[in-house]
């Protein structure tokens, strides 16, 4: 079981040879480049952004989350919460159909969920939903869910979306010749475009479904292209190959300029720290609370972020900026002070600094953080390991305690208690516990009809994590992409492929 919070963001290198056309010549067409594959469209078995961006496309859930992070009915169309705070009843659509024709009933609701809590499939999405302790079909179109006990965000974790019972399979693992190959690379859905095509590690291709029961798409096809490398997808762009891509940052202002591409720079709900692990048994120095805070006041961060991430913000705590559980009043900022860094170690018994790795996977970017890093850390006297590695390898480490500091994104956090449960009882990727953080978190979570209260949990929460320096925060993403100008899509990174149905040409 992955710890929580970590993303499973994969890179693979090829590049599509199929054939492209203009936006004349289109013809309701829209070619999108990414820059890696999708790892399985079914979409119980993966968290990857890249899958479950085209999965946006195939499925539906009974809610989703919104830009303004607001809940927003898509398979329900309605839903009561009990007096009792643990019992939802979800009233379901009754002209939703899967692309096979056969409708979408609370039977397959219930069977998504079942498969998604079933330890043996091992989905990604059941520690979001082991809250649920009955779910059952009360008719056809009506599902109740019962809880544990009140979740102040349970309905931000009910965006699973929901297949087929007469076709996924309720086994994850088998040989390439059954069906859960079948039905990750052939999945069926009742979204607005279904699977045309996957050449995996080369195209996916979607085709409108005519009988969405919100109306057909405007586009007729949708090509997703896997271009590894920016410069590439960059290219294709300016050569009219592709019509959505990525290009390289120094490359954002002439774009901006040029009246033929649109550039989109959407904020996103991403946290990325250096994470410290506070296994104390593996790594003893790190106990020590005055190391952590030598270690937040060892670099000019601020610096690092805009040199490394230009259009990324800086952050002081897990919680992101214009969100409404953030709370700067609550939080201590560790200014760029290397004298004060060499008092603290010396504070702590290490006179002469310490000694310390940090692991991160080998971008471009992450092998210029940490030569800025190094040469900041000694300065303050900590002599800096930087260890670079394919980032399968090192989130392994990480998810295996074998670190001090690790470079990884928390990412797709829609309510606060999304990014406090990475905090609480060692069970996220810094191994950090903690009794009274774990009361705040608890009570928050409970607190489901105070929504002052809640914040001001919250406020103690971020203050408690940036008093203890529990980790080194750095930076929230924006994400960044470029359409050609023709394409009208109101793109948000947090929505993703939500209102791919209204994307259009306009010519």
């Amino acid at each position: 079981m992955l710890k929580k919070g970590l993303a499973l963001l994969v890179a693979v290198i090829l590049m599509s040879p199929v054939a492209l056309m203009s936006p004349d010549e289109s013809n309701g067409e829209l070619v999108i480049a990414r820059g890696t594959d999708a790892e399985t469209l079914d979409p119980r078995a993966t968290t990857s952004a890249y899958s479950i961006e085209v999965c946006e496309a195939i499925f539906n859930s009974l809610v989703y989350i919104d830009r303004d992070t607001e809940i927003v009915l898509d398979l329900a169309r309605d839903y009561e919460i009990k007096d009792d705070d643990v019992t939802y009843i979800f009233e379901l659509r009754e002209d939703v159909t899967f692309h096979d024709g056969e409708p979408l009933t609370a039977e397959d609701v219930v069977f998504t969920y079942e498969t998604v809590l079933d330890p043996e499939f091992g989905s990604p999405h059941k520690e979001r939903v082991d809250a649920i302790e009955t779910i059952r079909a009360l008719d056809e179109y009506t599902v109740e869910i019962v809880i544990d006990e009140p979740h102040a965000a349970f309905m931000d974790s009910l965006n699973v979306m929901i297949v087929p019972k007469h076709l996924a399979p309720r086994d994850p693992f088998g040989d390439a010749e059954d069906e859960l190959t079948a039905f990750a690379h052939e999945p069926v859905g009742s979204g607005p475009f279904e699977l045309l095509e996957w050449i995996p590690e080369d195209r996916v291709v979607l085709e409108r479904y005519e009988d969405y029961h919100e109306g057909p798409a405007k586009l007729e096809r949708i090509v997703r292209r896997v271009i590894p490398e920016t410069e590439a997808q960059y290219a294709d762009l300016m050569a009219g190959r592709i019509d959505v891509g990525f290009a390289p940052e120094e490359e954002y202002d002439a774009l901006e300029a040029d009246p033929d591409f649109t550039v989109v720079h959407s904020p996103t709900l991403n946290y990325f720290p250096v994470f410290i692990n506070h296994d104390y048994e593996r790594n003893p120095k790190l106990e020590h609370l005055e190391v952590r805070q030598a270690l937040n006041k060892a670099a000019d961060y601020d610096a690092i972020v805009e040199h490394v991430w230009e259009t990324a913000f800086r952050v002081h705590t897990p919680i992101v900026q214009d969100t409404w559980a953030h709370d700067p009043d609550a939080i201590r900022v560790y200014d760029h002070d290397p004298e004060r860094a060499q008092e603290l170690l010396a504070e702590a018994g290490f006179p002469d600094g310490i000694e310390v790795e940090i692991i991160m996977s080998d971008s471009p970017t992450n092998v210029e953080f940490g030569e800025m890093l190094t040469a900041y850390y000694a300065r303050a006297g900590i002599e800096l390991d930087v260890n670079t590695m394919d980032f399968g390898t090192m989130l392994d480490r990480v998810l295996e305690g074998d670190y001090e500091l690790g470079y990884v994104g928390m990412v797709g956090m829609t309510d606060p208690d999304e990014f406090m449960q990475r905090f609480e009882s060692g069970e996220g990727a810094g191994n950090y516990s903690n009794e009274e953080l774990d009361e705040i978190i608890r009570e928050a979570r409970r607190t489901v009809d105070d929504l002052e209260r809640r914040k001001e949990l919250y406020s103690q929460a971020q203050a408690h994590i940036s008093e203890n320096a529990v980790d080194i925060p750095l930076y929230n993403s924006v994400f960044t992409i470029i359409m050609d100008s023709d394409v009208i899509w109101d793109y948000h990174y947090v929505e993703r492929w939500r209102n791919i149905d209204e994307v259009y040409w306009d010519n």
